[in-house]
């Protein structure tokens, strides 16, 4: 039997009769039901994800540009060797240091089990942003190509 949620489909059908849920009519969670449209339309979260990396970049580089010298490299797959590579998200370089994060894209969590998956997912992505971090340490070749700044790239 498949879950009710009311917030998502306010309509339920019993028997003959159909129910309709009030609250979830009068203040709907737009957000929520957008994250079900959109999955829904077939477009998964790790879709959505690659959009919502492209939209932080180029909002940063917009906001960043009036700040100095700085560099957002438009690549994410920073490879050593055949063996040796990984995935970085976002890294902005600036004069003194340079800005790791790794960008998550949760589904809007209303229930309990939401609220757990949202939480597991960020807790994977901070393991996964330190390993990101060890990896730009061990192989300074990578960090060094953010530390020839251009205006930004």
């Amino acid at each position: 039997m498949e879950r009710i949620n009311l917030w998502k489909r306010p309509l339920v059908k019993d028997q003959d009769v159909f129910y309709l849920s009030i609250p979830s009519i009068l203040s709907p969670n737009y957000l929520q039901l957008i994250d079900e449209w959109l999955e829904g339309a077939g477009f998964n979260l790790n879709e959505r994800g690659f959009a919502l990396e492209t939209f932080i970049k180029n909002d940063l580089k917009s906001k960043l540009v009036s700040k100095g010298n700085f560099t957002i490299p438009s690549l994410s797959d920073f490879q050593i060797s055949k063996k040796v590579s990984e995935e970085i998200d976002l890294i902005v370089s600036f004069d003194d240091f340079i800005f790791i994060a790794e960008i998550k894209n949760v589904k809007y969590p209303m229930e309990p089990r939401d609220v757990h998956n949202a939480i597991k997912r960020l807790s994977d992505g901070a393991l996964q942003l330190k390993r990101k971090i060890n990896f730009v340490q061990k192989h300074t070749s990578v960090a060094l190509i953010f530390s020839h700044h251009s205006k930004y790239t």
